[in-house]
C-alpha cells in the first residue's frame, strides 16, 4: 500500500545521496528503484526496527520505572519469549544486513571512519546478542536496560556512519561549492573593496540622477536620449543589466547618440539602477490622465 511505497521510497532517497553520479538519471518519485546498496540498506531498516521493538518491549515491561505493574505469570513469560525473541532474532540478522551494506557502499562512500565505527558496531551487536540469549535462557531480565541502551548507541552510530558516508560521497560537490561559495565572498569583497564601504540606495541614485542624468534623460520625453519610459521595460526583472549598462554604457539605438560614460563606481551604478526602476514603477502605476 501506500505505506510500503513510501518506505521504500524514503530507503531508496537516503541511498541514492551516496551515488551522485545517478543524480542526472533520475526521472520519477523513487529516485533509485535497484541497487544491492539499497536492498542491504532495506532488509538491515527491517530488521533494525524489529530489534528496536524488541528490546523496547523488554525494557518498557520489565525495567522501565521498575518495571510493568500486574505482568506476572505466563503473561511475564509470553512478553520475555516475544521481546527477547525478537531482539535476538533481529540482531543476528541485522548484523549480516549492516556488513553487506557496509560492504555494497560506494568506494567514494567508504573510509577509515566508516570501517573504525563498523567494527564498534559489531561489538555492540555481539553484546546485545549474548544478553538476549542469556534474557531468553535465564530469564536475566536485568540486561534489558542494558540492551536497549546499547541499541538506541547502535542506532546512533548508524545514522552517524550514515551521516559520514554521504559527506564521503559527496566531496567533490561539497568541494565545488565550497569554491564557488569562496569566489562569491572574494567577489563580495572586491565589490565593497571598490565601494569603499558605501552601500547602493534609492535616495543616492536620486542625487546622481538630478545631478549627472536629468540634462539628457527624462522620464516621459525625449531629449538627448530616449525616454526613460520606452527603455526600463526590458530592465523591469533586471537590476543588473540596468547596473552594468548604466556603469559602462554601449551604444544600442542608432537613433540616439551614445552614451558617455559617467565614471560612476558600481554601487553609484546600482544606486542609479535602483531609483530608476523605482520610479518606472511609480510611474507605471498612476493611472493614466
Amino acid at each position: 500500500g501506500a505505506f510500503h511505497f513510501a518506505f521504500f521510497a524514503f530507503v531508496s532517497s537516503v541511498t541514492v545521496l551516496t551515488f551522485p553520479e545517478k543524480w542526472p538519471l533520475i526521472t520519477s518519485a523513487i529516485p533509485l528503484t535497484f541497487d544491492w546498496n539499497m536492498v542491504a540498506r532495506l532488509a538491515h531498516f527491517i530488521t533494525l526496527t524489529l530489534a528496536i521493538t524488541g528490546a523496547a518491549m523488554i525494557f518498557y515491561f520489565f525495567n522501565w520505572m521498575g518495571g510493568k505493574e500486574g505482568v506476572e505469570g505466563e503473561y511475564r513469560d509470553y512478553i520475555r519469549k516475544l521481546g527477547g525473541g525478537l531482539t535476538l532474532a533481529f540482531t543476528v540478522l541485522q548484523t549480516l544486513f549492516f556488513v553487506w551494506y557496509v560492504a555494497t557502499l560506494p568506494e567514494m562512500a567508504k573510509s577509515q571512519d566508516i570501517y573504525t565505527l563498523s567494527v564498534v558496531s559489531l561489538a555492540i551487536l555481539w553484546g546485545i546478542t549474548v544478553m538476549a540469549y542469556f534474557l531468553l535462557a535465564n530469564s536475566e531480565l536485568k540486561y534489558g536496560t542494558v540492551i536497549f541502551s546499547l541499541v538506541m548507541v547502535f542506532l546512533l552510530i548508524v545514522l552517524v556512519n550514515e551521516h559520514i558516508a554521504r559527506e564521503s560521497s559527496l566531496s567533490y560537490q561539497n568541494y565545488t561549492l565550497q569554491k564557488l561559495s569562496t569566489e562569491l565572498e572574494e567577489k563580495i569583497a572586491l565589490d565593497r573593496a571598490q565601494r569603499g564601504g558605501a552601500v547602493a540606495s534609492i535616495e543616492t541614485g536620486s542625487e546622481i540622477y538630478n545631478a549627472k542624468c536629468i540634462a539628457c534623460h527624462r522620464f516621459d520625453v525625449k531629449v538627448v536620449g530616449p525616454p526613460y519610459m520606452s527603455v526600463l521595460p526590458k530592465y523591469k526583472d533586471d537590476l543588473a543589466s540596468l547596473k552594468a549598462f548604466v556603469l559602462n554604457p554601449v551604444k544600442k539605438n542608432p537613433e540616439y547618440p551614445a552614451m558617455p560614460n559617467q565614471g560612476l563606481k558600481p554601487h553609484e551604478a546600482e544606486s542609479v539602477a535602483m531609483y530608476l526602476l523605482q520610479k518606472y514603477a511609480e510611474m507605471s502605476a498612476e493611472p493614466a490622465q
